[in-house]
């Protein structure tokens, strides 16, 4: 199963922590950019024209860290 996190910060509005725990066998992208933060909604809600190889792909706000194993967060919510 190919899993892919990703997050997006715009504008300025929020800091980037990145992740402080890293899954063996998972990807991770981070968007950036100086527009608005609706432009970090087209990719919060099209994953799939970003990422299409991916069986599950998991949006995190950008003001966030993930600290944990994301495959445990899957398995649990998946079954």
């Amino acid at each position: 199963m190919k899993i892919i996190v990703y997050q997006a910060i715009f504008g300025g509005r929020d800091a980037y922590y990145p992740p402080s725990f890293i899954s063996d066998g998972v990807h991770y992208a981070f968007f950036m950019g100086q527009g608005g933060c609706m432009d970090a909604k087209k990719f919060k809600i099209m994953p799939h024209l970003y990422f299409g190889e991916y069986d599950i792909s998991v949006w995190m706000d950008g003001n966030f860290q993930l600290t944990g194993d994301i495959k445990q967060v899957v398995k649990r919510f998946m079954n």
